[in-house]
């Protein structure tokens, strides 16, 4: 097992939710950052924004998100998402509207995983989970024309629509207005130490 201990101060570590998943350590960084901010923060720790390649590992991070990270859903939500509480991954269209990459260390060279607005497609049989209600895909929508940032839904979207009948429910994935303040996830490729080192 891998181990490295983190310091950097871009977050507070008592805003820090830390958990694994097959073979990787996530953080929930519970501090409002837009976007390009929760990159600079994820890269500045040694990871990058997460990137969701499994409905496993969807399952997984919604269940930690919503159940094991003490998330206060009011802390991180937006009327750019419906009004809902979304936590950034790594995705975004900043580039090209419309081309969905995987980028969490914001370089701008990665996989791209989507083509187009709801009507679009997986790139490279790549996994997606955007926002779904009765069998019709709803997102990305682009709304507004500004919407260049991916987040997991913690709750249904829009909340003043009953679950199931809006635009997305809990775990599926929405674009928003990249400079909103949201809550973000971290992922490493490898497991992280949960022990503070010992001091000399």
């Amino acid at each position: 097992m891998n181990m490295y201990y983190l310091n950097a101060q871009c977050a507070n570590t008592a805003n820090i939710y830390r958990f694994d998943y097959n073979g990787h350590t996530y953080e929930v960084v519970k501090e409002n950052k837009n976007w390009a901010d929760a990159v600079a923060c994820a890269v500045a720790r040694g990871g990058y924004l997460a990137e969701i390649d499994t409905a496993a590992e969807n399952t997984a991070i919604f269940d930690e998100l919503l159940n094991n990270a003490s998330i206060t859903l009011s802390l991180t939500s937006t009327a750019n998402g419906g009004g809902a509480a979304y936590v950034w991954l790594g995705g975004n269209d900043r580039a090209s509207e419309g081309t969905w990459i995987w980028d969490g260390d914001n370089t701008g060279v990665s996989s791209s995983f989507w083509s187009g607005s709801a009507s679009g497609s997986a790139t490279n049989s790549a996994y997606t989970n955007w926002g779904t209600t009765g069998g019709t895909r709803n997102e990305p929508d682009n709304y507004l024309g500004n919407q260049n940032g991916l987040a997991i839904g913690l709750n249904a979207w829009p909340t003043t629509d009953p679950s199931g009948f809006g635009y997305g429910v809990a775990g599926q994935w929405n674009d928003i207005e990249d400079t909103q303040s949201l809550f973000y996830l971290i992922e490493y490729n490898t497991v992280l130490s949960h022990d503070t080192p010992e001091k000399n």
